[in-house]
């Protein structure tokens, strides 16, 4: 995904979220897109390894920032099953940019996470935990059922796009971060269009 195939792509009045109509508004506006039936843990990581360059790694390879940067996606005591490394290259810039500009821990990179007890994939960056989401799909019974995961579902479509949005003025500006060897030094990386 090139940044310029980036623009969010926002339903209509989407700031009322406390509007009674904002569910069904938000639905409607990406529906089309929907992905039915969600993707087997087999299929899907053969689909993402196709979108990024993935290296499995341990818990232990994670920085305490990195851990930290987990729970806050996820419940304090989470055992993941897999993790991986998302290597940093024109496929993956937008996340490392993303995760650089909007997050609130230091992560030398980006992480995905499965857990094997949901049969869920997560990430360290909310960009790309929203675009895992929404790739992988949702069956038609937790359509028609109304589930949680439908709403985690259309809801990932929302996230995306709003973080699309947070970060779209700022795709052609150097990103400044902390040195993971020394935190005093300040680096900037410029992202390549």
């Amino acid at each position: 995904m090139t940044l310029d195939q980036c623009l969010p792509d926002l339903p209509p009045d989407s700031d009322d979220f406390t509007e009674p109509e904002w569910t069904e508004r938000t639905i409607s506006h990406y529906k089309q897109k929907f992905i039915v039936p969600k993707k087997t843990y087999e299929n899907f990581i053969e689909e993402i390894s196709d979108c990024l360059d993935l290296e499995e790694i341990q818990v232990t390879d994670l920085t305490d920032n990195e851990i930290k940067g987990v729970k806050i996606i996820q419940e304090e005591n989470t055992d993941y099953t897999k993790i991986w490394k998302v290597r940093r290259n024109r496929k993956s810039e937008l996340y490392y940019r993303y995760l650089y500009s909007n997050c609130a821990f230091d992560s030398e990179f980006v992480s995905v996470y499965y857990r094997k007890d949901l049969d869920v994939f997560r990430s360290s960056c909310p960009l790309l935990d929203c675009r895992l989401r929404m790739m992988r799909g949702i069956n038609q019974e937790d359509i028609d059922r109304n589930t949680n995961e439908y709403v985690d579902y259309y809801m990932a479509f929302f996230g995306y796009n709003t973080c699309l949005s947070e970060i779209s003025s700022t795709l052609n500006d150097p990103v400044v971060v902390h040195d993971p060897a020394d935190p005093s030094i300040l680096i900037q990386i410029h992202f390549d269009q």
